[in-house]
């Protein structure tokens, strides 16, 4: 059984870490840039990953033999560099929205390799219900970051 003291433990240093690394990045004196804060928030989601795993001890190695050295190795931080990179203010919004949605599309596929369901010939699902799961989860992705980015990009204020 998992220890929930340790994992209590994990999320208090991981959102401890990121909420410092987010003030001492983002400046609480000064009125931080967009670009910058969103900089602060990319480093700070990275840093507090960084120490809560450490803190797990989670078995990590390369190249990543399951679904969650996956998660953790390849979807998570190319999720933000993708958001780091769309964060500036110089990178036109197509290419940051074609690489948030080459994310959306391939993250499915980089989590399931090599399991039962995409296993080839083998496999437990057949063709059509392999491609209606990936298409139905990169769009259910995809669906999400928008509306994330969306809120994102909203005026702070009292919510209608």
């Amino acid at each position: 059984m998992p220890d929930a003291a340790l994992y209590f433990k994990a999320v208090l240093i991981s959102a401890g870490a990121s909420a410092l690394c987010v003030l001492a990045l983002g400046g609480v004196r000064r009125p931080a840039s967009a670009a910058r804060l969103n900089a602060a928030c990319m480093l700070a989601i990275a840093l507090g990953l960084t120490l809560g795993g450490a803190l797990l001890r989670l078995p990590l190695g390369w190249p990543p033999a399951s679904a969650l050295g996956r998660l953790l190795l390849i979807v998570l931080p190319a999720a933000i560099w993708v958001e780091l990179f769309a964060g500036f203010s110089r990178i036109p919004p197509w290419l940051a929205w074609s690489l948030r949605l080459t994310l959306a599309v391939s993250a499915s596929r980089i989590l399931l390799h090599g399991s039962v369901y995409l296993a080839g010939e083998k496999s437990e699902w057949t063709a059509w219900q392999q491609a209606l799961t990936l298409t139905f989860c990169a769009a259910a992705l995809a669906t999400v970051w928008v509306l994330l980015v969306h809120l994102a990009e909203r005026a702070p204020g009292v919510s209608n």
